[in-house]
C-alpha cells in the first residue's frame, strides 16, 4: 500500500477545470452549419459541463453542431447527460452524432458516415440507481452505427472532436457532461515502479 501512495505522489498535480457552456443563457446559440462548427476550445481536466437548448421552438427546428478538443498528455474519459428537460413532450428521443475533426461531413451523412444513437429520459445519469453511469462514449462504440476508429478504445485521445445534437420535436434542454483526465508521465510510472520493487526486495531480505 505504501509503495502504492509513493507512486501516486509521483504523479503531477494538475488543478481541475471546468468549461460550462451555457447556451441561450450566456452564451449564445450554437452553430446549426454542419461544416462549421462552434468551437468550444481545449477541454480543462475534470468535469465540464456544457448546456444545449435544440428542437423547435415554435420558430422551426434548432440543431447544434460543436467542436472540443482534447489536449496533449490527456484523454477524454466519460460522456455523461446529467440533465434533460424533455420539454413539451415527454416522449422526445434525442440524436447524438459524432465525427473525429472539425465538422460533419457530409452535411446530410448517411449509416455509415457518422456514429450516432438516440437518447432520452433512461439516460440521464442518476447516482441512486443501480446503474447509474451511462456513458455516451460505450453508446457510441457499442452502436451498429461506430464507424470512427477513435470510439473503438474506452477513451478518446487527443484529437478535435465534432459533436451534433438534434431533436426534431419540442424543444429540449440538455446538458453533457465532459470528463477529461491527465494521462501520467512514463518516467513517473517507471521510477514508482522501480522503486516500489526496490522497497518490496528490502522487506524480504529483512524477512529472511
Amino acid at each position: 500500500m505504501r509503495h502504492f501512495l509513493f507512486l501516486l505522489a509521483l504523479l503531477p498535480f494538475v488543478a481541475s477545470g471546468a468549461l460550462i457552456y451555457d447556451e441561450g443563457g450566456t452564451d449564445p446559440d450554437l452553430s446549426n452549419i454542419a461544416s462549421s462548427p462552434t468551437s468550444l476550445g481545449i477541454l480543462p481536466l475534470g468535469e465540464s459541463d456544457v448546456e444545449l437548448i435544440v428542437g423547435d421552438s415554435g420558430s422551426g427546428a434548432d440543431t447544434d453542431y460543436f467542436v472540443v478538443e482534447v489536449g496533449p498528455g490527456t484523454v477524454l474519459t466519460s460522456i455523461y447527460l446529467v440533465d434533460y428537460d424533455p420539454g413539451a413532450s415527454s416522449g422526445n428521443v434525442g440524436f447524438l452524432g459524432f465525427q473525429d475533426g472539425v465538422g460533419i461531413f457530409p452535411e446530410f451523412p448517411g449509416p455509415l458516415d457518422i456514429s450516432y444513437f438516440l437518447y432520452g429520459s433512461r439516460q440521464v445519469y442518476d447516482p441512486t440507481s443501480s446503474d447509474p453511469e451511462i456513458d455516451f462514449l460505450d453508446l457510441f462504440s457499442e452502436s451498429v452505427e461506430a464507424t470512427d476508429p477513435a470510439l473503438f478504445g474506452s477513451a478518446l485521445p487527443a484529437g478535435v472532436y465534432t459533436f451534433w445534437l438534434n431533436e426534431t420535436g419540442a424543444e429540449t434542454v440538455n446538458v453533457l457532461s465532459f470528463n477529461v483526465e491527465a494521462i501520467p508521465e512514463p518516467s513517473a510510472l517507471i521510477f514508482g515502479l522501480v522503486a516500489g520493487g526496490l522497497g518490496l526486495m528490502r522487506r524480504r531480505r529483512a524477512v529472511s
